[in-house]
């Protein structure tokens, strides 16, 4: 259709919408994704040739329809065409229509639109992303991209792929949600998810939801969200070849055509960075030395496939992600153990169903570990562990619109299985199961300048328990059933008074059962705790986002979250931890973000204040008015840099300030300060870009006696939308 058929719908449309008479078409146009309104669709009927556009609310309207069955079309550049049947008669028509973003390849030409600007700006909740090009060119793995996200704290025990967990708003890394699109990774197992292993380059989008959990996502929990999105289909294709410090190398490649789509990365790295090692002895400077990580060698390979179909005018997606690691487990740095080992395997498969308003997603994962410490070097005792975790799920949602009113009602069943087999002892275990089910049901009134949304979300959870942890062992026990029931719900508010101003608040009331690995341990370095008790928590936010021309974005956002209950890892010695009940605690802070344009200069970054107390009465009080471990009170993150049409240049600062390894306040981890600085060439296609991580070599640990690396280089080379990465060796 040209441009001039299509104006001439148009007007046609607006002369007969108001002299005719006869029935009327009414509703609006949202974007799919971000649920945001869509001004300037054109909405037509192309066997009247009568059609209009959508206002700045999404909002359109078609009047004078003679009565009859109808094809009611919708167009919009860099959305996928939508058409829908319709019926019209005496009474009014109220539709709703939902568009997808598309991707066109063009060739010679780079289409850019604001990054963020609809799910940042215009939702209630407080969102993060970065997505793209961006991600490609500033992360090596995902726990760099999550450093530098506002309210986010990246806890990691070592380098490349050792395990690493996030923490927002000084939550624990359990109450934080990890999603792959619309997939929980968190299980009844481990709760939380270790994102060490996790392959960026599969990514397309990285989200972080601070603070509440939308209904649409599903689960519980008091933390917030982390959604990684997969690339689009169409989209394309791009690469990466990786060399660096410390012996790492790899490869990643991404191929996306209209149905389908395929990517596999393979990475490996030595991780044998030298450290300063303190003998046990952190008061002691006299016997430090230094010496050189062994045993913490890391090894993955990953698979991404997506296949899309239409099925009598039903959409269908079916895909899996595949992937495998091996690594070493060098232990305490003043204790390196030299053979223990862990192999992780984790697969997610799924079909997605649309059918209008309606839809259903079935999913299933599978994660097996294998844990061998056949020389007692980490756990208590010689361990060889082979643990599976099935996760069986179902997600459905039905929406509908009326008028400015918008409701979405969820309902999710999940299934998951966890069989443990110690084969030192060569016992199999029965399987410990955990089924819940979930209604949730949300709505949510919007205008232009005006989003109010309130839902509700009740849980129903049942664990069948047929082993536990004891005097360091797992052992069968007879059947235990526990049964857990609770109502969520959150207040969402979003008010634009101008354009360029959002004031944002939010109140949410959340829950969480223990996981397995709470309750029972690994048998490793972790110690179960089969009385832990649900934690409960309530979160509260109120803030701003502002953005000008120069002023890109500007975020100040003020929270206060009560928990009660709380599970917290405690230190119990150099070599295991275990989880407790912390009672009551009480977290307030300040966020402030910034995204700053002056011709060719940039400058974004976020800083933090936090304020994490423990309100606990346990073992008599002596907790009561400490920091909570893990949570420093400043931090602090800035980048700057510019951009010729040849040459570029960047800096990044990240400073943390002190905070504690223990509940009381015993054991303190110091203040860090790192620094990051790269340089890069662009001769079109070509892209060159040289970065030196940790610029001045400084010697920091999350967990003490678990050192960080050093100084570290890499090189990346691009072309076009294929990115390459290189590194220096160390």
């Amino acid at each position: 259709m040209s441009k001039l058929d299509l104006l001439g719908m148009l007007l046609a449309g607006l002369l007969s919408a108001s002299s005719a008479s006869g029935g009327e078409i009414a509703g609006r146009v949202l974007d799919g994704e971000t649920g945001s309104p869509l001004p300037g669709v054109a909405v037509y009927i192309p066997k009247l040739g009568v059609g209009t556009t959508s206002d700045t609310s999404g909002t359109f309207s078609l009047k004078g329809i003679p009565e009859g069955v109808y094809i009611l079309r919708a167009d919009m550049v860099g959305y996928r065409p939508q058409e829908i049947g319709v019926t019209v008669g005496r009474e009014p028509v109220r539709i709703r229509i939902t568009l997808y973003p598309e991707v066109y390849r063009m060739a010679e030409i780079v289409v850019t639109a604001p990054r963020g600007a609809d799910i940042s700006l215009k939702s209630p909740a407080f969102v993060g992303r970065m997505e793209g090009r961006e991600l490609r060119e500033r992360a090596i793995t995902l726990p760099d991209v999550l450093e530098g996200m506002a309210g986010v704290r990246v806890r990691k025990l070592g380098g490349l792929g050792d395990y690493a967990t996030v923490s927002i708003r000084g939550s624990s890394s359990q109450q934080v949600r990890v999603y792959i699109d619309e997939v929980p990774l968190n299980d009844a197992f481990w709760g939380g998810v270790n994102l060490g292993n996790i392959p960026l380059g599969m990514f397309s989008r990285v989200e972080v939801y601070r603070g509440v959990i939308p209904m649409s996502f599903g689960g519980s929990g008091t933390g917030g969200v982390v959604r990684l999105v997969t690339p689009k289909l169409g989209t394309g294709g791009y690469g990466t070849v990786t060399s660096g410090s410390f012996g790492t190398i790899g490869a990643f490649f991404l191929m996306s055509r209209k149905s389908a789509l395929f990517g596999g990365e393979y990475l490996r790295a030595e991780n044998d960075y030298p450290f300063l090692d303190d003998n046990g002895t952190r008061y002691n400077p006299e016997d430090d030395v230094w010496t050189r990580r062994y045993n913490n060698d890391f090894r993955s390979t990953s698979l991404l496939a997506k296949l899309f179909l239409t099925v009598k005018g039903a959409k269908l997606s079916l895909w899996d992600l595949f992937f495998r690691s091996r690594k070493g487990l060098p232990g305490a740095g003043n204790a390196q153990a030299k053979y223990a080992r862990i192999g992780e395997l984790r697969n997610l498969s799924g079909a997605d169903v649309e059918m209008g308003l309606f839809r259903t997603k079935l999913f299933w994962s599978r994660y097996v570990s294998k844990f061998r410490d056949l020389y007692s070097e980490i756990g208590l005792g010689r361990q060889d562990n082979h643990n599976v975790t099935d996760v069986f799920g179902m997600r459905t949602s039905l929406r509908s619109a009326h008028g400015d009113l918008y409701w979405n009602a969820l309902f999710e069943g999940k299934l998951e299985r966890f069989v443990p087999s110690d084969r030192v002892r060569r016992t199999q275990f029965l399987a410990s199961v955990r089924k819940s089910v979930s209604f949730g049901l949300e709505g949510t009134y919007m205008r232009d300048r005006l989003e109010l949304t309130a839902s509700l979300r009740w849980d129903l959870m049942w664990n069948v328990r047929r082993s536990d942890y004891r005097m360091g062992v797992l052992r069968p026990i007879p059947e235990e059933r526990k049964a857990y029931r609770f109502t969520g719900s959150r207040l969402g508010l979003r008010f634009s008074p101008v354009s360029c101003l959002h004031i944002k608040a939010n109140l949410g009331r959340y829950f969480r059962a223990p996981s397995f690995y709470e309750l029972f341990g690994d048998t490793g370095p972790v110690i179960g705790n089969t009385k832990l008790r649900p934690e409960r928590g309530t979160n509260l936010d109120v803030g701003f986002v502002f953005g000008t021309k120069w002023l890109r974005r500007a975020e100040v956002a003020f929270y206060h979250n009560v928990l009660r209950d709380g599970i917290t890892f405690v230190q119990h010695s150099q070599f295991t931890s275990r989880p407790e009940n912390v009672g009551k605690a009480s977290i307030t802070g300040m966020e402030v973000s910034w995204k700053v344009a002056l011709g060719r200069l940039r400058w974004e970054g976020h800083g933090s204040y936090q304020r994490a107390r423990n309100l606990s009465e346990l073992y008599g009080g002596i907790y009561r008015g400490k920091q909570l471990p893990n949570r420093p009170t400043w931090t602090v993150h800035g980048r700057w840099s510019t951009n010729f049409d040849k040459f570029g240049i960047f800096y990044e600062a990240d400073y943390t300030s002190g905070n504690y390894h223990d509940l009381y306040n015993k054991f303190p981890i110091p203040e860090r300060f790192i620094q990051n600085i790269g340089i890069s060439f662009t001769l079109r296609p070509f892209r060159l870009e040289l970065e030196v991580k940790n610029l001045t070599d400084r010697q920091v640990a999350d967990v003490w006696g678990y050192p960080l690396p050093g100084r570290s280089y890499y090189i990346r080379l691009s072309a076009g939308g294929w990115t390459c990465r290189n590194g220096g060796r160390r």
